[in-house]
């Protein structure tokens, strides 16, 4: 029953959001820079605390490799506020990032890796129910996995493992509710 009262307390004392962000990869080793697109959902823990979990998708393209690069992520945020409605925050979390490859007469087999994030952003309540934000997020980690090269004659397999850092200027709108 006590544990019922502290969940029920808990959520009152909770500010929890949704909404979509787009964006642009920027910095790092993409080398195909582009747009992003994703989903977020965060909860308030404290006026300075905040949590947030975020599906991103965006692709790249890498020596005649084109790659599909969906990450989720976890975040952990410290929220500053800088006056009423508008908050600047600083963050970092953890992510799964899943790699799709595929290249002309070559097949790629990347392993989907774990990475981490650090951010900076600010977040702005236009109205009642809605908040805009822009985000600037860096996430490194190492990617793996084997390129098989084909001919009418042969096959060969690489494999590879190297660091792949990136940055993403994410904006967006949430819904508060």
């Amino acid at each position: 029953m006590a544990s019922f009262f502290l969940s029920a307390a808990i959520c009152q004392a909770q500010a929890i959001k949704a909404g979509l962000h787009t964006g642009y990869t920027v910095n790092g080793d993409v080398e195909d820079k582009g747009a992003v697109f994703g989903a977020q959902v965060g909860m308030k823990i404290s006026e300075e605390l905040a949590v947030e979990f975020s599906g991103t998708m965006f692709s790249d393209s890498d020596e005649g490799v084109d790659i599909d690069v969906k990450q989720f992520a976890l975040t952990g945020k410290y929220i500053y506020k800088l006056m009423d409605g508008l908050d600047a925050y600083g963050g970092a979390g953890i992510s799964y990032n899943m790699f799709d490859g595929s290249g002309d007469s070559m097949n790629v087999d990347m392993d989907n890796k774990i990475g981490f994030h650090l951010c900076a952003g600010l977040e702005w309540v236009f109205a009642e129910k809605f908040e805009l934000f822009g985000e600037y997020r860096y996430s490194f980690m190492k990617v793996g996995g084997t390129i098989t090269f084909r001919d009418d004659f042969s096959e060969m397999s690489q494999s590879f493992d190297e660091d792949y850092n990136f940055g993403m200027l994410r904006i967006g709108v949430n819904y508060l509710f």
